[in-house]
């Protein structure tokens, strides 16, 4: 399970994000389906973020995005590219 890891993780060596498939609980975390593989082999379960989470702002913009994403994974290769994008759109 990967948990709070932050975007573009380089610890496995590939994850991917099923953002339109996110929950946000009542206490602002926001828990979505993961998978990848890392030393160890592939790996599947939920990542979550806290809403203290220095990232929480990015999964939460990403997240209201979910029409964009629908059947389709982020994968941390090109998350680079929507980290990106979120950085020009949001002081």
């Amino acid at each position: 399970m990967a948990e709070n890891a932050s975007p573009g993780d380089q610890s496995v060596c590939q994850t991917f994000y099923h953002p339109d498939l996110a929950k946000i609980r009542e206490d602002g975390t926001i828990v979505m389906q993961a998978g990848g593989c890392n030393e160890h082999g592939i790996w599947d379960g939920y990542f979550s973020v806290p809403a203290d989470s220095p990232d929480y702002k990015f999964w939460l913009w990403t997240v209201k995005q979910k029409d964009r994403w629908t059947g389709s994974w982020l994968t941390s290769e090109n998350l680079r590219k929507v980290l990106e994008e979120y950085s020009k759109t949001v002081d």
